[in-house]
């Protein structure tokens, strides 16, 4: 299909390929039908644009998806202090007293002390109160770890105290 053309000094190398009808393989050409080249290629240009979609371009790749942002958990934005103290009172479950006296009652759980720094059922009253929550959380345990440390910080910079506190936090 292609022939060798030789050069001034005939030379066989090859300078560029022309194929043997004469037409250039990079112009277009006057017998109608586009380019050499552009006839060639069209088959392939066209099963890569398949290949990549509709509205996608050979040369716009498909960006790859950002990973995913993993949000951090309640029980990560609290405090370290107050995370230790949980841990210590009863063992950083924040739900402490939500299955007292029932079937999945776990051990030493109870009604008298609630929440994930053990609040005294009178105390978590008298302080979630004070600080406007009791309405929505009647009980320690149902209120978010982060309304349970709200309502631990106003309690001890009014003189409130844990057990758990005299170790060193």
């Amino acid at each position: 299909m292609f022939a060798r053309r030789q050069n001034r000094n005939n030379d066989r190398s090859v300078r560029f390929l022309r194929p043997r009808d004469g037409r250039s393989p990079i112009a277009g050409d006057s017998g109608g039908g586009g380019s050499f080249v552009a006839r060639a290629l069209l088959p392939i240009a066209t099963v890569a644009l398949i290949s990549l979609g509709p509205g996608s371009s050979p040369s716009a790749a498909a960006p790859e998806p950002p990973p995913p942002v993993l949000e951090p958990t309640a029980e990560q934005l609290v405090p370290q202090f107050w995370q230790r103290l949980a841990m210590c009172e009863t063992t950083g479950r924040w739900d402490w007293g939500r299955y007292a006296n029932t079937p999945q009652q776990r051990r030493l759980e109870g009604t008298r002390f609630e929440g994930g720094l053990g609040f005294a059922a009178s105390t978590w009253q008298a302080w979630a109160r004070a600080v406007r929550v009791l309405d929505d959380y009647p009980h320690a345990w149902m209120a978010p770890p982060l309304v349970q440390v709200r309502v631990a910080a106003y309690g001890l910079r009014h003189g409130g105290s844990w057990g758990c506190l005299r170790r060193d936090y």
